[in-house]
């Protein structure tokens, strides 16, 4: 089963190389922490054959609260029985503790026959954090403002799906 890799960020920056490098594992991720640029982290994503991919979002420009509701994360949850996976490597953004905005983290939900203890890579906290499903749904980092999935550029690792249904259709609200 897939575990997340944890590093504390004593810095204020750099939360979406350490939300990366607890999903991918690569510290020399870690080597950009200084660099806040959203593209230059994409790129750098795509150089390692990934991508992020929206499962969820609130419209940052109408909205100030996130609006996720406990019926959007059983349907993200949902994804890991449409993919056939045991878990779903998320990156979640939360409102950040240490400064004004966001903050990124890095989330792994367990499909429903995995059990249900959440794995919570928060780089601002000392370790990883390990919370029930309930304990999760009632948590900060549930209450998120956009939800990613790092997916592969290789268009050969994804799964055919009708041309009626996608899982974005699914998911998306």
């Amino acid at each position: 089963m897939l575990s997340l890799r944890h590093q504390h960020q004593p810095q204020p920056c750099g939360c979406i190389y350490h939300a990366a490098y607890a999903l991918l594992g690569d510290p020399t991720l870690l080597d950009h922490i200084e660099d806040d640029r959203t593209a230059a982290w994409i790129a750098r994503l795509a150089r390692r054959g990934f991508v992020p991919y929206h499962l969820w979002y609130t419209r940052l420009s109408s909205r100030t609260e996130p609006v996720i509701t406990d019926r959007d994360w059983e349907a993200i949850r949902s994804q890991a029985q449409v993919q056939q996976v045991d878990t779903l490597p998320l990156m979640v953004t939360i409102a950040s503790n240490r400064v004004q905005g966001y903050h990124l983290t890095a989330v792994l939900i367990p499909s429903r026959r995995m059990g249900d203890v959440v794995q919570i890579s928060d780089s601002a906290l000392p370790g990883l954090l390990h919370l029930s499903w309930q304990d999760f749904l009632r948590s900060r980092w549930a209450a998120a403002y956009e939800v990613e999935m790092l997916v592969s550029l290789d268009a050969d690792t994804h799964p055919c799906e009708p041309a009626h249904s996608t899982s974005r259709e699914q998911v998306s609200v």
